[in-house]
């Protein structure tokens, strides 16, 4: 990106285009554009829709991209008139969005789960490119029987949920079907769905929502590991709380907490019927 934002600059420079017109024309502050030029850390991540204001505003080439012809001296009527087709240089199978892509796959494939964070790192690219990777490596591995999947903020390949009873019949046949998963409680899915709706929560706040002893419940989940002990300050003392852990949304599906009473409400009913 740093380099992208020297591209800018020159281009802007060519052009001899004040910062203060490519703001108006783009929508982005001065400051901003400013630091995108200087290749300021504040600016290295820019999203896909200011890439896209400046790559049409100026006739850029996208960070990694090209255009045919491309001379940065090239003259344009006004920014008004600024869209002009931008036609990749690379072939689709050369794209590097669809090659990073096929290298993040394989990395997930080969390192396990990994934070977007750590994406960035890995293929050596900024972050609206490890989004783009995730999205496009999820539709190239779609109906392969595979599935990426997003825990809490960690990407993982998994297989595709359609598949989970035949994988279980197939697993069974060679003798190697995986353990039964515990089948909830009633009790023990209420007590579960209250520390995930008020999470951190002590024992007895549990208790006073429920209106009943919960002690046994709560210690089953730990055993389970779909909630884990957290201790926090309290006047007297400091009280133990819970909340829950990866775990718990790797074993209902979820990427965060925000569907989580939802979630919780459809297997209770389940578990009644």
């Amino acid at each position: 990106m740093a380099r992208w934002g020297q591209r800018l600059r020159a281009r802007r420079t060519a052009l001899k285009l004040p910062l203060k017109e490519v703001a108006a024309a783009t929508g982005l502050s001065i400051s901003y554009l400013a630091k995108l030029e200087r290749g300021d850390p504040d600016a290295l991540n820019p999203t896909r829709r200011v890439i896209d204001a400046l790559c049409q505003a100026l006739q850029i080439p996208p960070p990694g991209g090209g255009i045919n012809n491309w001379d940065p001296s090239r003259p344009i009527a006004s920014l008004a008139d600024a869209s002009a087709t931008i036609t990749p240089t690379t072939s689709p199978a050369s794209d590097p969005q669809t090659e990073r892509a096929r290298h993040l796959t394989a990395l997930l494939l080969t390192a396990g789960p990994l934070s977007l964070t750590q994406i960035c790192a890995a293929l050596r690219c900024a972050l609206f490119e490890a989004q783009e990777a995730v999205t496009t490596a999820r539709r190239q591995i779609a109906g392969s029987g595979l599935a990426l999947q997003e825990t809490n903020g960690i990407f993982a390949l998994c297989t595709a949920p359609d598949l989970g009873q035949a994988l279980q019949e197939s697993l069974a046949a060679l003798g190697k079907a995986p353990p039964p998963r515990a089948r909830l409680t009633p009790t023990q899915l209420e007590v579960l769905a209250i520390i995930a709706a008020h999470q951190p929560v002590t024992l007895s706040m549990v208790e006073r929502i429920r209106g009943a002893s919960s002690e046994r419940p709560l210690h089953a989940l730990l055993d389970y590991g779909l909630i884990e002990e957290t201790e926090s300050p309290a006047p007297g003392g400091r009280a133990r709380q819970y909340r829950t852990t990866a775990r718990f949304l790797e074993a209902f599906g979820l990427a965060d907490t925000t569907t989580v009473q939802q979630t919780l409400a459809r297997f209770r009913n389940e578990s009644h019927q």
